[in-house]
């Protein structure tokens, strides 16, 4: 299944086309059951299709938010040659990333997991804040601990003092 839009076309998620799919082949009396879900891949999928207008089908470099005020960044993986990551992060800093063959399987991976508003330059406005800084400053010390380079007391001690380790 696919969707015309402006100047391209797009496949439909393929979550989305799967429950049609599924839809189509039910009978009438569960077809309700199947719609609840069916809604929400609607929106989803209309949300895909934005984005992909947005970015004319190259989605590397979007910047996306959820309605939980959580952002991710799709970028080039620098871990692994060839392959694309979405980074998350929100106010405190960086917290998770997923990594996939493509770009467009990055943005299919956030729009079903809810990130579905364009958030450009959110990534710059976050990481200047007090926040950031105290929450990255947090990260790197518990890597510093996973690493064997801290230890865990050295660690809380650090993290007592941390507004004053941090520059502001």
């Amino acid at each position: 299944m696919q969707t015309q839009h402006a100047s391209k076309v797009y496949p439909d998620l393929a979550h989305y086309s799967a429950l049609c799919e599924l839809g189509r082949e039910l009978e009438p009396e569960y077809v309700e059951l199947l719609e609840e879900s069916l809604a929400s891949a609607r929106a989803q999928n209309r949300a895909w299709h934005l984005l992909l207008d947005t970015c004319q089908g190259d989605p590397v470099g979007l910047e996306l938010k959820s309605r939980h005020e959580q952002y991710a960044l799709i970028l080039p993986d620098a871990s692994e040659s060839g392959r694309f990551r979405a980074q998350m992060f929100d106010a405190k800093g960086f917290f998770a990333h997923s990594t996939r063959d493509t770009a467009l399987e990055v943005l299919e991976l956030l729009v079903t997991e809810g990130y579905t508003e364009l958030a450009t330059g959110a990534l710059e406005q976050l990481s200047q804040s007090t926040d950031w800084k105290l929450g990255m400053f947090q990260t790197n010390l518990i890597a510093e601990v996973n690493r064997g380079r801290l230890s865990y007391p050295a660690m809380l001690k650090r993290l007592a003092g941390g507004e004053s380790e941090i520059s502001v």
